[in-house]
């Protein structure tokens, strides 16, 4: 296969909430608030096959899942020529945005336009998703869809991979809720909390939920969305992680307009409702939880946002 190669390409890849109420590993919702940007250059008179620096500080390559979509696509398609990366961290680390999934998701988009690699959007995010494996200890694809196709995206198959792309409806009004808490490598550590096996009973409603879910997020639904997004399987696991789920779930366990669960891996809490000012007073409500258990936090209304692209050339 020989391929065409630019000498500069800069891609971006915006945030992302997964582990959506029972889309553990499926559900993802891309949103333009924060975003990951890179410029990705041909070097070949450096001294090492790739090279990333973020805030003029060299990135160790085998722990950062933009370097291991650079190295597996630098293995799939023989290429020799040597990377340099210089990395914009816009999304917050380690609050259950998906920072490790848009790093990936800009990294794929960047290798396969600077080299006229022809890869689909599928591709692209199987490869991003297959990075997780640095930063959670395995691969998963629930943020690194959502990143690559934007808008809304359920992981519907791993093999063959298949991804299914909807708009969420223009009726859903989206918040989140970001403590400042530090949990060192708290993606793992979050995933080993969960069983390796479920109930049959628990089964059936996960597969009930889920398509719930997806229905509920394509016609804005508020009543389903809200009871579905409370119903999210893996919180009950990881509230030895973060206990203020038990207040969450006391403050709107009634209120059908508001719908709430961990933003991927937590720490942060993704609020929704098909009314503004409910959104707004749900998510005050939602800070004056966490300000009664002395825990900082930030908060800030969502907007869904585009997949991955390239934002300059050369």
């Amino acid at each position: 296969m020989t391929l065409m190669k630019r000498e500069k390409v800069t891609s971006r890849a915006n945030c992302s909430s997964a582990n959506i109420g029972s889309g553990f590993d499926v559900a993802g919702i891309c949103f333009n608030n924060f975003y990951d940007e890179m410029t990705l250059s041909v070097e070949d008179d450096q001294d090492i096959p790739v090279k990333i620096v973020h805030d003029d500080r060299e990135i160790d390559v085998s722990r950062n899942t933009a370097g291991s979509v650079i190295e597996e696509i630098r293995r799939l398609y023989k290429i020799t020529d040597k990377i340099k990366v210089s990395l914009t961290r816009g999304i917050p680390i380690g609050r259950g945005l998906g920072s490790s999934a848009a790093s990936a998701a800009a990294a794929a988009i960047a290798m396969n336009e600077i080299f006229g690699i022809g890869l689909s959007k599928a591709e692209l995010a199987f490869l991003s998703g297959n990075a997780e494996k640095v930063s959670s200890g395995s691969p998963h694809w629930d943020n690194a869809c959502a990143s690559i196709y934007g808008n809304c995206t359920f992981n519907i198959s791993t093999d063959p991979f298949k991804v299914s792309s909807f708009k969420v409806s223009e009726n859903l009004f989206f918040g989140i809720i970001m403590p400042e808490i530090i949990i060192y490598r708290k993606t793992f550590t979050a995933r080993s909390m969960l069983p390796d096996n479920i109930p049959l009973k628990t089964a059936i409603a996960m597969s009930r939920n889920i398509t719930a879910l997806m229905e509920s997020l394509r016609n804005g639904d508020m009543k389903l969305l809200g009871q579905v997004m409370k119903r999210a399987v893996v919180d009950n696991y990881r509230i030895r992680m973060f206990p203020y789920l038990d207040e969450l779930r006391k403050a709107f366990e009634s209120d059908m307009n508001i719908g709430w669960c961990l933003s991927g891996a937590g720490p942060s809490i993704l609020i929704a409702s098909n009314d503004h000012e409910e959104l707004l007073s749900g998510m005050e409500q939602a800070s004056d939880i966490f300000r009664d258990l002395s825990i900082p936090l930030s908060k800030r209304e969502m907007q869904i946002g585009d997949g991955a692209g390239i934002v300059n050339v050369g």
